[in-house]
Order: structure tokens, then sequence, then C-alpha cells
């Protein structure tokens, strides 16, 4: 009754978490970078890392520099495996399309949104001024490398989604397609984050394998890479996030 656009039918059944919402990715970002600089930390951006260079010392080559320290962190997203050759643990690049559709004019409250059924998960959120992002959470296409990432959705990517639209929307039929897009997860084998030393390496730490739901984690994620590099002990568990092979 609240959300009439959602079409949730037997043997269907809905879960409504008030206290569940959703990251700007960019309000986000620009924040934890503000705070950094504000505690020390110096910015250099674009800039590419071209290679890094392991030995007592590390040494990052980019296209505008040289630089040496005694210890790294290495948090390169889809990079990761061709930045760091010496990764044991595979990580592969999945493509991930994106979908922004026209809202009705009622659906511009809509909440966030999850529908699973028959295997599928096909999630959403509300329009912020761009229209309803929506997506399937699904195994897709796979790329050898993160430059192989095309611009645009497939035709036939977007049908996939459209069913789940005429499916789960009461008025899916009248939400058209306003523009499309390309995400990238990098994934594990058991869809859980790395974290960990890069084997035979005391002095790089890498943190990767976000699987398609690391963002949210992000300042934990980064608080424990710092605690590995310092030599400090974290007071979790984290062996499950070490390498696997």
């Amino acid at each position: 009754k609240r959300w009439p656009q959602c079409k949730v039918q037997a043997p269907l059944e809905g879960v409504f978490e008030a206290q569940a919402g959703f990251i700007h990715v960019e309000r986000a970002i620009s924040g934890i970078c503000a705070l950094a600089q504000s505690a020390g930390a110096i910015l250099r951006y674009p800039e590419k890392v071209t290679a890094i260079d392991l030995a007592q010392t590390v040494t990052v080559r980019t296209d505008r520099g040289v630089y040496e320290a005694s210890r790294l962190v290495v948090t390169a997203g889809a990079w990761m495996q061709a930045m760091l050759p010496q990764l044991q643990m595979k990580l592969q690049i999945q493509k991930a399309p994106v979908f922004w559709l026209k809202p009705l004019e009622r659906d511009r409250q809509l909440p966030c949104f999850a529908f699973t059924d028959h295997g599928r998960f096909i999630y959403g959120f509300p329009s912020l001024g761009e229209g309803i992002k929506i997506a399937e959470y699904a195994s897709t296409e796979i790329l050898l490398k993160a430059e192989d990432k095309p611009q645009q959705a497939t035709d036939a990517e977007w049908e996939k989604v459209r069913q789940g639209v005429h499916a789960y929307f009461a008025e899916g039929d009248k939400l058209r397609l306003m523009k499309t897009g390309v995400c990238m997860y990098t994934m594990t084998k058991d869809e859980n984050f790395l974290i960990d030393f890069l084997p035979g390496y005391s002095n790089l730490v890498v943190g990767g394998g976000g699987s398609g739901h690391a963002f949210k984690f992000s300042p934990f994620i980064g608080e424990e890479l710092a605690n590995m590099i310092q030599g400090k002990k974290s007071e979790f568990d984290l062996s499950f996030l070490r390498h696997r092979v």
C-alpha cells in the first residue's frame, strides 16, 4: 500500500527495513579525501601507476614521476592483478551493466529496492535527478583487463533487466530507458574481500576483491589496511579475508 508501484505477488513476500539506505558515492569519496588531506595526506590525480618495483624499499613508477617508500598499500580495484602479477589469488573482472529509467511522478518517493526470485537478484535506487538506477546482480561477461570495459550496456543485457522491471513494477511498461552504463566488479571466488600482505612481502598490503559489495565497508577496510601496514594487531579475526587459492 505504501509503494503501490512495486508489484509483489505470491509467492513473493516483502520486507521493509526502515534503517536501510544508500551512500552518495561521489560525496562520500570527496569527504574521505578531504579528511585525509586534513590529516596530512597528499593526493595526486589524475596520475597513472605504470609499475611497482618491490625490494627492501618499494618503488612506484607513474606517468608523472617515481616515488619510493618503505611500505605500501595497494587498492587498485580492477587493475590489481595487472599491477601486481605476484598476486597468487585469482581476481576476475566482471562486467556489471547498469540502467537508468525515467520515473513516473509517484516514483519520486520510491525507496531503495531489491527483488529476488528464481535465482535472480534485481536491485535499484530512487531517482536523484538522473532517473531510477536499476541493475541485476548476476554473473555476466568476464573482462580480461579493465581497459576492455565498454561504455554502454548491450540490448541483450537491457532485455534481461527489462523483464524484471515488467515483473516487479506495476507500471513497468511505462518506465522508459534513459541511459545505460557499465561498472566493474573485481570478484573473488567466494565473493569475500582480500585484505592481506602480498605473499612473500612484509612491506606491501593489498586490499581488493570487493566483489560488488565493498564500498559501504570502505572506512573499516581502510582502517584495517592502515593497521596492517603499521604492524598493529586487528581486534577482529580477518583470516577469512586472507589469500585463498
